[in-house]
């Protein structure tokens, strides 16, 4: 139970390319289109450059302990939900790497 991320993927050879990149699976599939599910606490946000998918930050929702944040993929005009520990926040608008 709780938050995820749904992102359509194209699975090959045990692996799933995404806006996010090319994920491992934990179990293995058939080859072609599918999504995945990732848990918000999963997905990392680093400083804009220090790898990962380029995103730019829309909003932050405090909630003490951590915080729900909302990137908008740059190149796929996508957004996801992630979860961060409260202390971490980037600013909206701030360009940030996801992985």
């Amino acid at each position: 139970l709780g938050d995820a991320v749904l992102l359509p993927a194209i699975v090959r050879d045990g692996r799933a390319r995404c806006d996010l990149g090319t994920l491992p699976l934990s179990t293995r599939i058939p080859d072609g289109p599918a999504e995945i599910m990732l848990r918000p606490e999963q997905i990392t946000i680093a400083p804009a450059g220090s790898g990962g998918v380029a995103a730019r930050v829309l909003g932050c929702t405090y909630y003490g302990k951590d915080a729900a944040i909302r990137p908008l993929l740059v190149a796929a005009d996508a957004s996801l939900t992630a979860r961060l520990p409260g202390h971490t926040l980037p600013t909206p608008g701030d360009l940030v790497a996801i992985s």
